[in-house]
């Protein structure tokens, strides 16, 4: 499985490396592929340890709403699949009785309710608003990771 996964990543970050918008046009042919064999080797070369795997346990804290609920099984599959570190416990930190909240638990991640983390709830940031965008559900987000360290071991 980790030889599948390197060769995954690998291809992806290939792509950023030789695409077309990494050429130099006003350079030649050979220029371009002496480029791009001194980019792969600077990134895949064995003293980077593209492939290195850490023992270092992580518990990992995703803040959810309800419209992130479809795409809430992919984040803790590709989660799981991807991190290269072991995985202590996946924390949904989502509006309690929510779809989201179902959906993570059926996912084996622990879930817990927003009002319970913060002081305060997403209704009182109602006044952070950028014509004609409501912006408070990402200003409580963003202070919902930087108190993560309180759900975390």
């Amino acid at each position: 499985m980790r030889g599948a996964s390197r060769w995954a990543t690998g291809r992806r970050d290939l792509k950023g490396l030789v695409g077309p918008s990494t050429r130099v046009p006003w350079r030649g042919r050979a220029f371009n592929a002496a480029r791009t064999a001194e980019l792969l080797r600077r990134r895949f070369a064995p003293w980077q340890r593209f492939d290195a795997w850490s023992e270092l346990r992580l518990d990992v804290v995703i803040p959810v709403s309800g419209s992130d609920a479809l795409v809430l099984p992919l984040v803790i599959d590709a989660l799981r699949r991807n991190l290269r570190h072991p995985i202590g416990k996946v924390i949904v930190v989502t509006a309690g009785g929510s779809e989201a909240a179902d959906i993570a638990a059926a996912h084996g991640a622990a879930v817990v309710d927003e009002d319970a983390v913060l002081p305060l709830r997403r209704s009182d940031l109602a006044f952070y608003r950028v014509e004609p965008w409501d912006r408070s559900g990402w200003l409580f987000a963003q202070l919902l990771k930087l108190d993560a360290d309180d759900l975390s071991t």
